[in-house]
């Protein structure tokens, strides 16, 4: 299993920027690695921190680049994307 942590920004539709943790594992199946995690923000504004899981439940895809850099998109009209900088060894 492969993991990988990383932190920056989601951007919301009105403009705002939250501070992200993405933490994602991997497994294998059927010759194909699996990702699987989390997005975890802070909304100031909602006085809370809400949990993205990027498991099956949700239509997203993730681009991992050779630099460590995720780039986090839902594959829904209302799009979002997140840059996250990788923090320790790149996750493949």
């Amino acid at each position: 299993m492969a993991r990988f942590r990383g932190t920056g920004n989601l951007t919301l539709g009105d403009g705002t920027d939250l501070p992200v943790v993405v933490d994602l594992h991997s497994r294998v199946e059927g010759g194909r690695r699996i990702w699987d995690g989390t997005v975890t923000a802070t909304d100031e504004r909602r006085a809370g921190v809400f949990c993205v899981d990027l498991g099956s439940t949700r239509p997203l895809r993730l681009d991992i680049g050779a630099d460590g850099a995720v780039a986090l998109r839902r594959s829904a009209p209302d799009s979002v994307a997140v840059e996250v900088a990788g923090e320790g060894p790149a996750p493949f």
